[in-house]
């Protein structure tokens, strides 16, 4: 009902005499309504988490796979792990050696910081690792591996199951064997929800892929990675051995070959899983220990440097029940793997350098930007001593010790890469610097122009490198004994 200016008037002359006779009954001044407080949004708890699978593929470039540049690979699984899930493009593993690397899956500490750098990398008996963690929220844990690297008490710790696939035999062809092991593994303990840690070996050295996967090479001419290119780099180079040459395009397509085929396996495994509803809101990680170099710095292999293609991997984080899809392009590390499935399931993320890389709010998980720099490092004594950081798009690094690709090949052919020979001196890892670069990677992404060393960028990076340092730098004890199977193995793999 519409009041006219008159009608307007009579109401406020009624309500003042209202007031008037309230004031005058001693009730003093009305007071405003009281606030009326809004129930709290309700916001929704994270889903639960199912079964975690944890996939590392040993020796995975990140541009290997088809998902980084969005070509085609010859990773069809991978590939759709990656369209479905949140695939971290600028991954990069702690090290370019595999026990320093997994040593940082599993604790989220860099193995020089915690003093566990070098051949014999492994977690301590103190030291609370991933499958620990996930033994005391009640989860059955299994690993199953390809690689005897991993055969310490220090990473089988916490683990409820283990298993080691390959023996004497070579390091490649063995992916299938895996998945059929880890689909065992899990099929043992039906009751309760698992985390099942799976490392497949294959796309390692020797790129011995099955027969008929590659096309034919002359075997008189084919370069060998292990008996032929390490020790004779500088000879293989002057004749011609590099991108475009027939013998280097059939090594690269060799590696590459083997990446398929670890591929295929990764979908029996979830083919497997998913018959038997274990994928049900499950989480599964995928990732890599290391790269592995072809001639990008004149030397091939990996664990003797930290250039990117030794170091940046890929990271895929697959869950989506309740994980919307998307690429992310902040550097992460290996460290953030523990953090980061702390706070998945609910709990805190431990103190250390590592970041969860996600975070929850009423609309669901969603990707955290990353804030600290990222540290790498290698600490294998007989090649080189290295450490590395890189925050915001520049790249520092500083060796400790350093060898030119023809000092390595001399290394190599001597046998002088693997266990530290009887008479070496040990070196200090965070003695002198011997050589420092640092690079403009948005500028310089190759790392093919190292930047003027000095100023106060460096000086900064540098002083990051040393907040990692730790208490004491003592040398280590004797190198863990070898079993006659470890050492066929590990000689199978380039190592000794």
């Amino acid at each position: 009902m519409l009041l006219t200016g008159a009608g307007r008037l009579a109401v406020f002359a009624v309500l003042g005499a209202c007031l008037s006779a309230a004031c005058d009954a001693g009730e003093g001044p009305t007071r405003p309504a009281p606030e009326v407080v809004a129930e709290p949004e309700q916001r929704p708890s994270p889903p639960a988490v199912g079964n975690i699978v944890m996939i590392v593929i040993d020796t995975l470039r990140a541009d290997a796979v088809g998902a980084f540049e969005g070509v085609d690979r010859g990773t069809p699984v991978l590939d759709q792990l990656a369209r479905e899930g949140v695939f971290f493009e600028q991954a990069t593993a702690t090290s370019s050696y595999t026990r320093e690397s997994v040593l940082s899956l599993f604790t989220g500490e860099l193995a020089g910081s915690v003093g566990k750098a070098g051949w014999d990398a492994s977690p301590a008996g103190d030291m609370q690792t991933l499958p620990l963690r996930m033994r005391r929220r009640g989860r059955y844990t299994a690993m199953v591996s390809a690689s005897f690297m991993l055969d310490t008490p220090g990473f089988r710790r916490g683990f409820d199951r283990v298993r080691f696939i390959g023996g004497s035999q070579s390091a490649s062809q063995q992916s299938p064997e895996v998945s059929q092991a880890a689909l065992a593994s899990v099929s043992a303990e039906p009751t309760r929800p698992f985390f099942l840690y799976v490392h497949y070996l294959d796309p390692h050295g020797p790129y011995d892929p099955p027969a008929g996967s590659v096309p034919e090479f002359d075997r008189f001419r084919r370069v060998e990675i292990y008996n032929n290119a390490r020790e004779n780099i500088e000879a293989l180079k002057e004749g011609g051995f590099g991108p475009g040459e027939q013998r280097f395009e059939d090594y690269r397509t060799r590696y590459a070959a083997e990446l398929s085929h670890v591929d295929s396996s990764i979908g029996t495994l979830l083919d497997g899983l998913r018959s038997a509803g274990q994928l049900e809101n499950a989480l599964i990680v995928v990732t890599s220990d290391h790269g592995e170099e072809f001639l990008e710095h004149g030397y091939v292999e990996h664990a003797w440097t930290l250039y990117e293609e030794s170091i940046r991997v890929p990271l895929i984080v697959h869950a989506p029940a309740w994980l919307e899809p998307g690429r992310v392009e902040d550097r992460v590390s290996g460290v953030d793997i523990v953090p980061t499935l702390e706070v998945l399931l609910g709990g805190d993320p431990p103190p250390g350098i590592g970041e969860p890389l996600f975070e929850w709010a009423p609309s669901g998980w969603s990707p955290r930007d990353r804030e600290g720099p990222v540290f790498f490092e290698l600490g294998v004594q007989t090649r080189l001593l290295l450490r590395g950081v890189a925050k915001d798009g520049w790249k520092y690094l500083a060796a400790r010790r350093w060898l030119t690709p023809e000092e390595r090949a001399a290394a190599v052919a001597r046998k002088e890469v693997g266990l530290l020979p009887e008479g070496h001196d040990w070196i200090d890892p965070w003695g002198p610097i011997v050589r420092e670069e640092l690079f403009d990677l948005a500028r310089d992404p190759d790392e093919r122009e190292p930047s003027d060393v000095q100023g106060e960028r460096l000086q900064a990076l540098r002083s990051l490198i040393q907040s990692q340092r730790p208490e004491s730098s003592e040398e280590p004890g004797p190198a863990t004994p070898l079993s006659d199977e470890q050492r066929r193995q590990l000689e199978a793999l380039g190592y000794l």
